[in-house]
Order: C-alpha cells, then sequence, then structure tokens
C-alpha cells in the first residue's frame, strides 16, 4: 500500500513537471488527475 502511494506521488510530481514544462496542463492530464482523485477517494473508503 505504501508503495502504491509512493509511485502515486511520483506520478503526480512528473505530470506537475510536465505541465510546467508545457505551459498548460492539457485536457488528458485533467481528466487523468481527476479520475486518479476518483479512485483514490474509492480506495480510502
Amino acid at each position: 500500500m505504501g508503495r502504491y502511494l509512493l509511485d502515486d506521488k511520483t506520478k503526480a510530481m512528473n505530470v506537475k513537471y510536465q505541465s510546467e514544462k508545457k505551459g498548460a496542463v492539457s485536457k488528458a492530464d485533467k481528466v487523468a488527475m481527476l479520475r486518479e482523485q476518483m479512485l483514490a477517494k474509492k480506495n480510502k473508503k
């Protein structure tokens, strides 16, 4: 479980870095981040 959270954090940092590099977050990235947040909420319950 801890490893899963660490992977998520790393992925989030990578997405943030990529979005800063591009200068804007693409629609696909926004959808992916929202989906990850929804899954995270489901897993916590």
